[in-house]
């Protein structure tokens, strides 16, 4: 019969996130400040005396550090001698410092601070393709909607990201749609970051499409396990580029015989 559905799930851009998506590094900060006390405790009940911490950090220290230098090494025995001197040296410090570090507004916080803005770099990157469910939503959650043909759940957070005709329907057999789902999506989501992040570095459409071939030819073996009503020889889950929205998407064909 043709075509039935055909999706465009398109990626943000870096320029689209929203600004609310500041408050998820807010959260991760204020969460982690939150445990302050926990660690603390945890820490002083585990390193509770200078017998301890020549034990517990001192010693496993060394011996996971020798493990690394060269046997044949001439010198390395005054290299281990000269770290475990040093190391047995800085018991005092070590407790003197995490004392002081973990106080309120202490280099603990102070280190948090200053890493949130890389955490909410490193964030973005997997937001950009999965979107924040409370704050807006990107291709990936889209992607599993469509394939598990739940048209009234995907009309609702579609945006201008995405292009869309006809009605989905569910993609993989009933009997192993929850088990097969999860590993096509993890596919979707490697692919299409690659593809964002290769074009954000300036590769060209022909290079990046290079690039997520193997995610397509990933996701081409997956419909050895389409649904009886579709054409696996014309439905197919790929990584493409579509002009029209001017950004890479997931692209979504579902064919009936």
């Amino acid at each position: 019969m043709g075509t039935v559905f055909e999706g465009w799930f398109g990626a943000f851009k870096v320029e689209e996130i929203p600004s609310t998506f500041q408050a998820i590094a807010d959260d991760w900060a204020n969460t982690f400040k939150g445990k302050r006390q926990k660690i603390i405790d945890n820490l002083s009940r585990v390193i509770n005396s200078e017998e301890d911490y020549l034990s517990k950090i001192v010693d496993r220290s060394n011996k996971e550090y020798e493990s690394y230098i060269n046997p044949n090494r001439e010198d390395k025995d005054d290299i281990m001698i000269k770290r475990k001197v040093k190391m047995a040296l800085g018991k005092n410090d070590y407790f003197t410092n995490r004392e002081s570090a973990f106080q309120e507004g202490g280099d603990f916080e102070k280190g948090i601070d200053q890493a949130k803005d890389k955490f909410y770099e490193n964030v973005l990157r997997i937001l950009i393709c999965t979107g924040d469910k409370d704050k807006a939503w990107s291709a990936i959650p889209k992607v599993r909607y469509a394939l598990l043909g739940k048209d009234d759940l995907l009309s609702e957070v579609l945006d201008s990201k995405d292009s869309v005709t006809g009605t989905p329907q569910r993609y993989f057999k009933a009997s192993i749609v929850r088990n097969i789902l999860p590993a096509v999506i993890s596919v979707c989501n490697r692919g299409l970051y690659v593809a964002v992040m290769a074009d954000e570095a300036g590769m060209t459409q022909s290079e990046i499409e290079a690039i997520v071939a193997k995610y397509n030819s990933k996701l081409a073996e997956f419909n050895a396990l389409i649904d009886d009503a579709l054409d696996p020889n014309n439905s197919k889950i790929e990584i493409a580029f579509n002009s029209s929205l001017n950004r890479w998407c997931v692209h979504i064909v579902e064919a009936t015989p």
